[in-house]
Formats: C-alpha cells, structure tokens, sequence
C-alpha cells in the first residue's frame, strides 16, 4: 500500500455503538459502489485495540 492513503474504522470501547451495529455499518459500506467511497479491502471484527 506504498504511497496510498487509507481510511480505518475502528470500535472504540467506549463508543455507543455496539458490535452488531459496527458489523451492519461495515457489511453496508462493503455493498456501496459509490465514486466518492473508498473500497473496502478488508476487514476484521475480532480481539481488541488498545488506546
């Protein structure tokens, strides 16, 4: 991914959004085909971030 720009979206623990919720928002932005979105390359919805 040299010299490209990317966007991360993560779920912060004390988000109130709940883990369902993010899993939903990410499945819809992986089905959106829009020339202002980015393409979703990846994804993981498990273990923890810590921040």
């Amino acid at each position: 991914m040299e010299g490209k720009e990317i966007a991360i979206k993560w779920l912060s623990k004390t988000s109130t959004q709940g883990p369902d919720e993010f899993k939903n928002e990410v499945m819809v932005i992986a089905k959106l085909q829009h020339w202002n979105l980015i393409c979703l390359l990846s994804c993981c919805v498990e273990g923890e971030k810590e921040c």
